[in-house]
């Protein structure tokens, strides 16, 4: 599949039928075209398949099954995102917590258990709240999560000590999310992009004379780019290598998850003219245009306008 970013914005029509997600903070307004002219294969078994217009017969490129496609990560993590802003649109009442394990501890499953039971513990101790949590995967393969807690009401101070004895597995940080208005982004993001130092120090992205691979030649993609970390005086720039950590997935492993209580994000088909009322007055930050085709039966425009109730025009 051929993905093509456009330089300039599709028009869409006021009579377009359109998609509009409201996500705390964020709107997303999403327009989709579609052409498919007819299957231009005829399957014969699951190795093979006949291309119809030249009567060849193919085989199918069966991937490799041990880690999760990108793409299908990249639409959890988006999924993500919007769940993540429906319930953080007052970051008085949310946590963010990060929980490692002091070993290089690489099941998945048991993950979820130590989640799990870590939860428990800290309900005890705390009181009632909802979640949201992400699993990281580092570059030597152990796994990191990221938590979002939800309060009823403003969230209680919660100190690093009280958090690691509930964890009991190794590091914690406890932070606040600074009033941000885009947190299902920010979030995102970081967990898609790796810091390029934490691939120096795996030997996967080595060659054999130890040298640090280029981005084009990663096995696992990326591209390179500067980005800023921390805030305040502990605000630096790291090299990262962007998306990398999307094809560390496994296959089969659920990557967030929450909890029954969390609001879940407005999703309304209208017409456009509809949903730019819904949207009047509010500032526009975000707009793409991507098509997306197989070169011959198949493609489909994207068209995605993001706006933020909390940012102000300028």
């Amino acid at each position: 599949m051929e993905v093509q970013y456009q330089d300039s914005v599709r028009k869409i029509s006021d009579r377009d039928s359109v998609t509009l997600t409201v996500a705390g903070n964020v709107r997303e307004i999403m327009f989709q075209s579609r052409k498919a002219k007819g299957s231009a294969i005829r399957v014969l078994d699951k190795d093979s398949y006949i291309y119809l217009p030249t009567g060849e017969i193919c085989f199918f490129n069966h991937k490799d099954k041990r880690m999760q496609d990108p793409r299908e990560v990249r639409r959890t993590m988006r999924r993500a995102a919007f769940i993540i802003n429906a319930n953080t649109a007052d970051t008085s009442r949310c946590r963010w917590l990060t929980l490692t394990y002091a070993d290089n501890m690489q099941d998945y499953k048991k993950l979820r258990r130590d989640f799990d039971n870590f939860k428990e513990r800290l309900q005890a101790r705390c009181g009632h709240f909802e979640y949201i949590v992400c699993a990281e995967p580092q570059a030597r393969g152990a796994w990191h999560l990221h938590v979002i807690l939800v309060f009823p009401g403003k969230a209680p101070f919660l100190s690093n000590d009280l958090v690691s004895d509930c964890w009991k597995k190794g590091f914690v940080n406890v932070r606040a999310l600074d009033d941000n208005d885009n947190v299902g982004l920010y979030l995102t993001s970081y967990l898609a992009d790796i810091p390029l130092e934490d691939l120096i120090l795996d030997k996967n992205y080595r060659d054999e004379k130890g040298r640090l691979l280029r981005p084009e030649e990663f096995e696992l993609g990326g591209v390179l780019c500067e980005k800023e970390v921390g805030s305040g005086k502990h605000l630096k720039k790291k090299r990262i290598a962007k998306g990398v950590r999307l094809y560390m997935y496994p296959a089969g492993m659920r990557i967030f998850r929450y909890s029954r209580g969390v609001v879940r994000p407005e999703v309304k088909e209208m017409p456009y003219a509809e949903a730019k009322k819904e949207v009047e007055g509010l500032v526009c930050t975000y707009v793409s245009d991507v098509v997306l085709s197989d070169g011959d039966e198949f493609q489909k425009e994207i068209v995605k306008e993001h706006y933020n109730i909390r940012r102000k025009k300028k």
